[in-house]
Formats: structure tokens, C-alpha cells, sequence
């Protein structure tokens, strides 16, 4: 096994337990190399010093958490390895330039200072956004909600599979040119994350849908990502593009839900799962406006 291969293998068990007490001693023995040679050796294949990269996304992982659960800041920071709340607060703060609650409860996600994971597969697509901005728009379909974990919304697993489509395109006799996907992750009062994810086209296409809701779309600033490529891949398209593309940019996020542009060309989202065509999707993401 090569020393690239093992420090890629032990990236990978380090992000299954970034949520346990990790020391360089116990990193050291999964590997197999004594703690100077371990680090070297991480510093060689991937850039980073072997302590400040743990740190790093546990803060990362945290700042997820805080924006995405309820549970309280002092839980968050035992949860991540911190023995005390102001050991958090500062390190935090050191990375994020604010404070946790201040993260926490700030309307737009700031997501620059967010530690890319080194386990993420380059989609293997060019990344090149532009920056579009949408009128408002008025859209008719159906919304489907699911309940999802914190991990899911991190690895991006609560996207819903293509079948879905069926159910709002079976009344259909003309498959419309563009169909929209509306994505956004909530927090109920609960404290449970469920994913709505509205399936829709423009009011003003011509259906014959039953039990169709209307919503009405608020325009302003989008990032958009081109995605050409087999439907299959589209998730792992979307967790490069937040995991490792936003992160490294000075990007503010908004409030409302990323939105799927489906080109469809006559023919249903699950129809290329089936003949095993691509899809063309334009991937939105609402952003303050950028200068």
C-alpha cells in the first residue's frame, strides 16, 4: 500500500470521528507511523499540519451544526472535543472572526472559514458559476417533505431521487421545457430537520395537475452552476460545490431554497435514469448580492 493511499484512508477514518477525542497519539497508532513520521508525512501528501487540519473541521463541522440543529452551543462544543465553553468561544471565534451564538443566529450563512473536508471527490466537472438574478416567478406543483439527520444534509443524502418526477409529470400530455426542484432543509419546532423539496413548473405552462400547490418564488442574486453529466452524479455535483467550491470563496449565502433548472427537452428527469442519458440541470444558489 502506498504512503499516498494511507493517509487518504486515514482522512477518511479521521472524518468518521471527528465527533471523538482525537488526539495525534491515537491517529498515530490507526496508522501504523510514529507521531513525527505521521506527521510529515500528512503534511507531504496533503498540505495541511495533521492538528490544525482536526481542529479545523471540527470547528467546520460545528459551525454546520449550529446553523442546522438546536442544540445548545455548550453541547456543541463537548460534542467537537472542547472541555469548556470558552475554549470553543475563542477558537471559534479565531476562525470565524464572530461568535458561535453570533453564527448561529446571523440571517445569511457567511461561508468562507469553513475547512473543506480532503475525502470529497472532485466531481470531475468544471466549476465555473456565473452570477444570474431571477425575477419573481410564480410556480405551480408539488411539495415533498422528508425528515433527515445532520449527516444527511452535510453529505448532501436528502436530495430526492428522480423518480419523484413521476408523480407531478403523470397528468401531463406535453412534457414543459424547464421543470424546477426547490431544495431547502428546515428546522421544526421540534428541533427535527425535514427536507421540502417542491416540484414544480411555471404557472403559466399548461397542466393538468390535481392537488397542485402555487408558490410564489422571490427574485434576487443566484450562483449558478452548470451540471452536464449523468443524473446519478447530480448529488455528488451539489456536496463538491458546498463542501469544497463555496468554502474557499467569499461567499454570503441568503435565506430560501436552492433551485434545480431541469431542461428537459420532452422528456422526464427519471426517463435519462432510464435510458441512462444526462440531464442538463443549472443549480442555483441564493446569494447576497456580489459586487
Amino acid at each position: 500500500m502506498t504512503k499516498m493511499l494511507i493517509i487518504y484512508e486515514l482522512i477518511d477514518w479521521i472524518e468518521r470521528n471527528i465527533h471523538q477525542p482525537l488526539s495525534i497519539d491515537d491517529v498515530s497508532e490507526k496508522s501504523g507511523y510514529t507521531k513525527w513520521h505521521l506527521q510529515r508525512l500528512f503534511k507531504q501528501y496533503s498540505g495541511y499540519n495533521l492538528a490544525e487540519y482536526i481542529r479545523a473541521r471540527r470547528l467546520s463541522t460545528a459551525a454546520i451544526e449550529l446553523r442546522f440543529c438546536r442544540k445548545r452551543v455548550f453541547d456543541i462544543a463537548l460534542e467537537y472535543g472542547f472541555d469548556s465553553m470558552q475554549s470553543f468561544s475563542r477558537a471559534f471565534k479565531q476562525r470565524f472572526g464572530i461568535s458561535p451564538g453570533q453564527y448561529r443566529d446571523q440571517p445569511h450563512w457567511i461561508l468562507s472559514g469553513l475547512c473543506p473536508p480532503l475525502n470529497v471527490p472532485s466531481s470531475g466537472i468544471p466549476i465555473q458559476p456565473s452570477v444570474k438574478s431571477l425575477p419573481d416567478l410564480c410556480l405551480l406543483g408539488i411539495t415533498v417533505t422528508s425528515t433527515c439527520s445532520f449527516e444527511d444534509v452535510v453529505s448532501r443524502r436528502e436530495q430526492p431521487g428522480f423518480t419523484l418526477w413521476q408523480t407531478l409529470f403523470k397528468d401531463f400530455r406535453i412534457i414543459p421545457p424547464v421543470a424546477f426542484g426547490l431544495s431547502q432543509v428546515k428546522l421544526t419546532a421540534e428541533g427535527n430537520l425535514e427536507h421540502h423539496y417542491f416540484m414544480a413548473v411555471s404557472q403559466q405552462e399548461k397542466t393538468g395537475l390535481r392537488r397542485a400547490e402555487t408558490m410564489k418564488l422571490a427574485g434576487g442574486t443566484y450562483l449558478s452552476f452548470i451540471y452536464c453529466g449523468h443524473a446519478s452524479a447530480l448529488k455528488e455535483f451539489i456536496s463538491y460545490i458546498y463542501l469544497i467550491y463555496l468554502p474557499t470563496k467569499r461567499i454570503t449565502r441568503r435565506e430560501g431554497p436552492d433551485i434545480e433548472l431541469f431542461y428537459l427537452n420532452g422528456t422526464m428527469p427519471d426517463d435519462t435514469i432510464t435510458h441512462n442519458n444526462n440531464i442538463k440541470c443549472d443549480y442555483l444558489i441564493p446569494v447576497v448580492d456580489l459586487a
